[in-house]
């Protein structure tokens, strides 16, 4: 574990555990502006690393009409000597627009083939 703020939690080291890299992620943008940050350079993030957003659900941008879309994004944070990526999932709804879940999950990248007919 990092050494945290006692009075308001921020990490003051390097994080550590997938909760401190994601409240240090929080700390930095709401996931609403780094969902909106899909496609731009990745950034330095205090006691993280550089930090991007790797993949945004292909629905983000969707209406959900009376529906509940499940959506997701997933960072890539590298501290200059490792490359890790953790999803964050959520909801869009148009009743309550936008949540996001409390917490991250570390992923792996992986390739996967997908066969389309055209």
């Amino acid at each position: 574990m990092s050494e945290t703020c006692d009075s308001c939690g921020q990490v003051i080291s390097k994080a550590t555990t997938v909760e401190e890299v994601f409240a240090a992620i929080k700390k930095f943008k709401s996931p609403w502006s780094w969902a909106n940050s899909h496609g731009e350079m990745a950034v330095e993030v205090p006691n993280v690393g550089r930090v991007s957003v790797a993949e945004l659900s292909d629905n983000f941008g969707d209406d959900p009409g009376y529906d509940e879309l499940r959506i997701h994004m997933v960072f890539e944070v590298s501290d200059g000597l490792s490359t890790k990526f953790y999803k964050l999932e959520g909801e869009r709804s148009s009743y309550d627009g936008t949540t996001w879940k409390s917490y991250l999950s570390q992923v792996t990248k992986q390739k996967k083939e997908v066969w389309v007919y055209q």
